[in-house]
């Protein structure tokens, strides 16, 4: 499952390779409310094995089967998908799916369309109104981002959340909000408003800015603050979206770095 920065940085990786693509003849279609979708304003999206496309939107779930839209959104029952908006799609394994709407986290199982809610264990209390991000690595773990709090990683024997025996570090006091594998290298990016970090399980090492042994300019550059998202590519190149403040305007800038060059 791609967040919304990472379908922007899809779309980015497109249009570069223009040419490419446009020799393989690809064919896009655009689906809206007149289709189906229950609103133009979608948060995420995720595709199964057998092709369909789930879809996450300010209203709700919905599947698409390549005729029509499904929707999962239910008021009746506690075993049932809140008929709230849906931010993240993660593949849970076992033909479920982690739905996170809001603070609010849990198992959807595709086979019989029941929801399973998950808890959140903090030793503090946690604003409601915090950031949450859900990613899952190449093992099956699935953690939790808390940019006010830290970093949490699933425990299915207690079905919950939690910050015991986190299988990553990082850096003290930095907010993290998305996390990212390299899972050829088996490193894991944080991303944050205080920069870039890199931790690899292998050796349990931790760089980033103040820490770079190995002087990666990655984590010297003084202005790659207010991350947003890091996608590495097949070719090895980075892109990292990140907010950046000018003088006139502020945006979202898209950097791209070539670890070669």
């Amino acid at each position: 499952m791609f967040s919304l920065s990472r379908i922007f940085f899809l779309i980015c990786s497109l249009l570069i390779a223009h040419d490419s693509f446009a020799q393989q003849g690809l064919v896009f279609n655009r689906f809206t409310t007149r289709e189906g979708i229950n609103t133009n304003k979608i948060n995420c999206t995720w595709q199964d094995e057998r092709g369909f496309v789930w879809v996450g939107s300010e209203n709700g779930l919905q599947r698409f089967d390549g005729r029509k839209f499904v929707n999962f959104s239910m008021f009746d029952s506690a075993t049932r998908l809140p008929p709230t908006g849906v931010d993240e799609i993660l593949d849970a394994g076992n033909n479920k799916l982690w739905v996170r709407q809001g603070t609010t986290i849990g198992k959807f199982d595709r086979s019989n369309f029941l929801w399973k809610k998950t808890t959140v264990q903090t030793k503090v209390s946690i604003k409601t109104n915090t950031g949450y991000n859900l990613f899952t690595d190449s093992h099956g773990r699935c953690f939790l981002s808390i940019p006010s709090y830290g970093v949490l990683v699933y425990d299915s024997t207690r079905n919950t959340f939690t910050d015991h025996q986190v299988p990553l570090k990082t850096p003290p006091l930095w907010p993290v909000k998305n996390i990212y594998e390299d899972s050829i290298r088996g490193h894991y990016w944080l991303v944050s408003d205080s920069g870039l970090a890199r931790y690899d399980p292998g050796n349990k090492q931790l760089h980033y800015r103040g820490n770079n042994p190995n002087n990666n300019p990655l984590f010297n550059w003084q202005h790659l603050t207010q991350l947003r998202d890091i996608i590495i590519d097949k070719e090895g190149n980075y892109w990292i979206s990140y907010w950046q403040f000018k003088p006139v305007e502020n945006g979202v800038t898209l950097l791209h770095y070539d670890p070669l060059k």
